[in-house]
């Protein structure tokens, strides 16, 4: 966007300048699209370029970086923005790029040489003691069972690099090879002749360049503690009960962290093993709650098994009453169908109408008992059979 908007004349420090921001906003958008990164802000130093290289001044990048949700980095992603930054700047390196994070910590490597190193040298050793440590943690929780010992070691690494030159002479056993020999004679008449001579033998050398290892473990310290208690399970009963661990089977714990850690007596190793009670207080909490949380879940079963026997006798039940409710629909049906005929024979005849419904209805009744006793007792014996379902 800022070159959209050109002026008419511009002198070569605005041109200049223009560039910078480009490339600083270019690298901001750039690092906003890392995950975890929330906002970035570049800054360029590019010095106007000299016509000595001695004097030349190098070209620096300063990234502030916020984080999202107040999270950190990994080393990976951090190297992997500094290569960006120094690759995307001409004459940029790596060494020049400093990266800190939203609260002024710095996340880029030390440019100091040394400092650099000691930072490596303590990084390696933070990782030779979490080898060791994670050996040994492993193995007494397969042992003694998890949470029942704690331990700590500490290594002391051997940077330094040694070069050792060894030069063994060794003369060629039974026998002697002359490579050069030299003869002098001596006549005089008091003396006579007098003989010197000078022999070389070959002799065997062998020259040896030993390079020591760097980092190489100079002396380690461990400290181990044990659980004083274990628990033993009746076999009969199953009743848990805890009991005091025996001497010796501690002395086989700690023989046995030596053995994973490679212990050297001679080397200055020191090991260090407190048997001591655990504090067992969130372990208690935590068995209890794993108990009512278990008598919960049975109870919360039996009351959802309850429940369901209930609704389906509940629902039988409705059935059942769906069923005569629909018996009795059919027999009141053929009731108002004989009861409709009955009506339509009487309305046919002439006959006096009483002056109240109980009084028409019975005789209405009365008239068909006499006249039609055949259809009379076929209408009571329906009105028996659909109270004798009903019941």
């Amino acid at each position: 966007e800022i070159f959209d908007d050109q002026q008419i004349a511009m002198t070569q420090f605005l041109q200049t300048m223009n560039l910078v921001r480009a490339l600083q906003g270019e690298l901001e958008k750039t690092l906003t699209s890392i995950d975890g990164v929330k906002e970035a802000r570049v800054h360029l130093v590019i010095p106007e370029e000299s016509l000595f290289t001695e004097h030349q001044n190098p070209t620096t990048a300063s990234v502030v970086l916020t984080l999202s949700g107040g999270g950190t980095l990994r080393p990976t992603q951090i190297e992997a923005v500094t290569n960006l930054v120094s690759s995307s700047v001409e004459g940029l390196y790596r060494e020049n790029v400093v990266i800190v994070n939203q609260e002024g910590i710095l996340l880029s490597e030390e440019h100091d040489p040394l400092a650099r190193a000691a930072t490596k040298q303590f990084e390696m050793q933070r990782a030779v003691e979490h080898v060791l440590e994670k050996k040994v943690q492993s193995l007494m929780d397969e042992v003694i069972g998890t949470g029942r010992s704690k331990v700590r070691i500490n290594v002391m690494l051997d940077f330094s690099q040694q070069t050792t030159e060894e030069r063994i002479y060794q003369p060629p056993g039974g026998s002697q090879i002359v490579v050069s020999e030299e003869t002098n004679e001596k006549s005089s008449a008091e003396q006579g002749t007098e003989e010197n001579a000078v022999r070389n033998y070959e002799i065997n050398r062998t020259l040896r360049n030993i390079i020591g290892t760097v980092g190489s473990i100079a002396r380690l310290s461990m400290a181990l503690t044990v659980d004083q208690t274990k628990v033993v399970i009746d076999p009969d009963t199953r009743e848990i009960t805890e009991v005091s661990r025996p001497q010796s089977e501690i002395d086989q714990l700690a023989a046995l962290a030596m053995q994973a850690i490679g212990f050297d007596a001679s080397r200055g190793d020191e090991k260090t093993v407190f048997p001591i009670i655990f504090d067992k207080t969130q372990e208690i909490q935590s068995r209890e709650q794993a108990v009512s949380d278990e008598r919960r879940d049975f109870w919360t079963g039996i009351a959802i098994n309850v429940a369901k026997v209930l609704g389906i006798l509940a629902a039988l039940i409705t059935l059942r009453f769906i069923i005569q409710a629909i018996g009795r629909g059919v027999g009141v049906e053929e009731e108002i169908e004989v009861l409709g005929e009955i009506s339509g024979d009487i309305e046919d005849e002439e006959f006096e109408r009483p002056e109240t419904p109980h009084d028409i209805i019975l005789s209405r009744v009365q008239q068909m008992v006499r006249e039609r006793p055949e259809d009379a007792a076929k209408l009571i014996r329906t009105m028996l059979v659909g109270q004798g379902s009903g019941s």
